[in-house]
């Protein structure tokens, strides 16, 4: 197994990072192409993080295409949430997506940074996530469960969350 990892905050060697125990780390992470894919890429990133976007707009359609669409990679993502409360927000409605209804978490990935300001000022309300959620055509019994999910204190999501940002701290995103 080859994991490659994309460190947005801090440049860190691979000789830093074990890659069996980042992929053993993030394998309950939102995951993007075959998660039996032979190789693995783990992406460090914040919703409101402009370098993330940017990343985002600039490289990763070719690195989907290039490893994820043809199967040769999977792509997890660990949401980091360290540029205020509105990302961890963010985190959480990610994974309650990632948890109950995963075929779009992808969709919501894309959009919600597509919609990302130029401000770092907070943005991400429980209402700016509801109405992207709304966008996605989820059937409406798994949209409950999302919105239900992402906003109940110390639901798994939560959990989830506070795993991203113990991950990013673990390897030394700092």
């Amino acid at each position: 197994l080859l994991t490659l990892s994309l460190y947005f905050f801090r440049q860190v060697g691979f000789q830093d990072t074990n890659p069996e125990k980042l992929s053993k780390d993030t394998d309950k992470n939102p995951t993007i192409g075959n998660s039996q894919a032979p190789n693995t890429i783990v992406e460090f990133t914040d919703f409101k993080c402009p370098y993330c976007k940017n990343f985002h707009e600039s490289t990763f359609e070719d690195i989907k295409k290039i490893y994820i669409d043809n199967g040769r990679s999977d792509y997890r993502v660990v949401n980091a949430s360290i540029l205020g409360e509105d990302s961890i927000k963010a985190s959480r409605a990610s994974h309650a997506i990632n948890l109950y209804y995963p075929k779009k978490y992808e969709d919501f990935h894309n959009n919600f940074l597509k919609r990302q300001p130029k401000n770092g000022n907070k943005w991400i309300t429980d209402k700016i996530i509801d109405k992207e959620l709304s966008k996605l055509n989820i059937p409406s019994k798994s949209l409950v469960k999302i919105k239900t999910e992402y906003k109940t204190r110390n639901s798994k999501a939560w959990k989830l969350a506070k795993h991203d940002k113990k991950l990013y701290e673990k390897y030394n995103n700092e």
